[in-house]
């Protein structure tokens, strides 16, 4: 075996002496992408994080990529996709052709439910529906900074007025979806006298609820 680097040959010629030929043995050996990928919808994902910068990259086709020369080029896709890749070494000399099929991650379809209407201020469960779903995040605020659970489901205790409580699903390939559900708690307090006189059977009176 030869080592990487440039030799001359002098191989036998008949009757015309010997003759040279340059063989150059290049070191090229380049980590190849994931052949089958999944992203998030609509979410640029790095297709490539091994890529090295010190090889050319050639993407085809062009489509969903942030730069189809890129090593490591961003792919945003919302259906599937294959891609042929060439890696071409810093001489020009040698080149590897790869493919790379991409697909979408499917829908987490987050459902927090109907917005509600309460008459009191009782505690509500929430609940949250989802297709793909592992992990949740219940917070009082789009931010998620005021976490309240992390479950599908949550007690909370609306105060008077609108409530919005946000929920975050993930999926397992670390998708995320949001979602919403608005509680409004308008509650009604009302009173009635402790003690109503009658004077007569019969005798109608009016009763006044405050």
């Amino acid at each position: 075996s030869v080592g990487f680097g440039t030799y001359g040959l002098q191989p036998r010629s008949n009757g015309s002496g010997p003759d040279s030929v340059v063989v150059t043995v290049v070191d090229f050996d380049p980590v190849l992408p994931e052949p089958n990928q999944v992203v998030c919808p609509g979410v640029p994902t790095p297709l490539n994080p091994n890529g090295d910068s010190d090889f050319t990259y050639f993407w085809s086709p062009a489509d969903g990529l942030d730069d189809p020369n890129a090593p490591n080029p961003n792919g945003t896709l919302d259906t599937a996709a294959t891609y042929l890749v060439r890696i071409t070494d810093p001489s020009g000399l040698c080149a590897v052709v790869d493919t790379v099929m991409v697909n979408p991650a499917a829908p987490i379809e987050a459902d927090a439910g109907m917005d509600t209407l309460l008459c009191t201020l009782d505690p509500i469960t929430l609940n949250v529906s989802s297709a793909t779903g592992v992990s949740y995040e219940w917070a009082t605020d789009p931010g998620f900074t005021a976490i309240i659970g992390t479950d599908a489901t949550v007690a909370v205790d609306p105060e008077a007025g609108n409530n919005i409580f946000y929920v975050k699903v993930t999926d397992t390939f670390g998708c995320m979806e949001e979602d919403s559900i608005s509680v409004e708690a308008f509650p009604i307090m009302a009173e009635l006298p402790s003690e109503v006189v009658v004077c007569a059977p019969g005798e109608s009176t009016t009763l006044t609820v405050t």
